[in-house]
């Protein structure tokens, strides 16, 4: 029994890297890699209670991360972007369902930070009003980041203006904050 006690940690930590298509850097992972993590310690904390190290494990949340955006020539897209999870698969060819999103809502329209791969096969941040297939030129277009851009973060320089917009582009700066505490 004592020979498993480092699964689950393990596991929530390994859900995480970068081969199983997660983020490190934000903690953040596949929802159903964290639902298999968090069921694989349920279960263990149900077979051992009487475990010594039971309590011990240091289990990893996601980390709360929001953009701040300043700046921008396009007023309305200036302000707090919260995390917005991942998108659906079959979304789009153009997004990927392992790159956070975030967004925020102005004036009843909802803007989107999010990576997309373009014709070229490059990876290419915008800022966006999303159309319901995302990544495509049927979205309204605000800011982009210079292309080959595969950080699952955005980057916080090199934006430019895109046709819907107003110069200048806008400043990103990275907000990490504490865990939020997932429900069971």
């Amino acid at each position: 029994r004592d020979h498993w006690v480092w699964l689950p940690e393990w596991m929530d930590q390994h859900t995480y890297s970068a081969e199983l298509k997660g983020n490190p850097n934000v903690l953040t992972r596949s929802i159903s890699k964290g639902k298999v993590a968090r069921r694989t310690t349920n279960a263990y904390y149900a077979c051992h209670s009487d475990c010594p190290d039971l309590g011990q494990l240091d289990i990893q949340k996601p980390q709360s991360v929001k953009i701040v955006v300043k700046g921008a020539g396009s007023d309305q897209i200036n302000g707090v972007y919260l995390f917005d999870g991942f998108f659906e698969p079959g979304a789009s060819e153009q997004v990927d369902t392992v790159t956070p999103k975030w967004c925020k809502m102005t004036d009843g329209v909802r803007y989107t930070l999010y990576r997309c791969r373009v014709k070229d096969r490059n990876f290419t941040w915008y800022i966006s009003n999303l159309s319901n297939r995302p990544g495509t030129n049927r979205d309204i277009d605000f800011y982009s980041s210079q292309k080959n851009q595969p950080s699952e973060m955005p980057p916080t320089v090199g934006w430019t203006t895109c046709k819907k917009a107003s110069k200048p582009p806008p400043q990103i700066h990275i907000v990490r904050e504490e865990p939020i505490p997932e429900e069971n």
